[in-house]
């Protein structure tokens, strides 16, 4: 599963069509929290914000990814439920964002032991994996996904900027400040050392 660029999924090496867009933005907040469960409240949060749908439209929204998602034949999903949620099955889904910090953190292995070509090349390989804007297009509040897979990426800065860029959208096309959910997640982009002394 790629989030880094446009989302996209494949099976068996073969394209998926994920479906409509908040469907896909529900597979998105999970691929972002590849090792824990994501609830229910905090999916319709992460992809609804304010505009929260009434109704189960989570769980018929997982019922349909994890149908798209079944792994050939057999009746299990890349997608399992526990009682604190939903999440990828690890070790099933491989997600490039994880990928990507795999691929640093060998590559920082092979810098402290004097392996420089090698190091060089593991960070060109986590480089080719980045097709564009992550989760570019996805609607609602998964900018602040974006904010977040930034963040986890190491990259402060660009998760800031696209605060930034939604705050003024904001403030010029609807004449309002950004919610609960933007603000949460600018404070958590913020270095801890700016947190503590705002």
């Amino acid at each position: 599963m790629s989030v880094l660029g446009p989302l996209r999924a494949t099976l068996a090496g073969r394209p998926v069509d994920i479906g409509p867009m908040r469907q896909q933005a529900v597979l998105a907040a999970l691929a972002l929290s590849p090792s824990r469960s994501v609830s229910r409240g905090r999916l319709l949060e992460d992809v609804w914000g304010r505009e929260m749908p009434d109704g189960n439209v989570v769980p018929v929204y997982v019922y349909r990814l994890r149908k798209i998602l079944r792994l050939g034949d057999r009746p299990d999903s890349v997608i399992r439920r526990d009682r604190y949620g939903y999440g990828l099955v690890q070790g099933v889904a491989e997600v490039d964002a994880r990928c990507v910090d795999d691929l640093v953190a060998r590559a920082g292995a092979a810098e402290r032991a004097g392996d420089l070509p090698g190091a060089v090349r593991l960070c060109e390989r986590a480089l080719e994996l980045f097709r564009g804007e992550p989760l570019a297009g996805l609607p609602g509040p998964v900018a602040a996904l974006l904010m977040h897979a930034l963040r986890q990426d190491g990259r402060r800065a660009e998760a800031l900027a696209v605060f930034d860029r939604i705050a003024r959208r904001l403030a010029d096309d609807l004449g309002v400040d950004p919610g609960d959910l933007l603000l949460r997640a600018r404070r958590t982009a913020l270095p801890s050392t700016v947190i503590s002394a705002a």
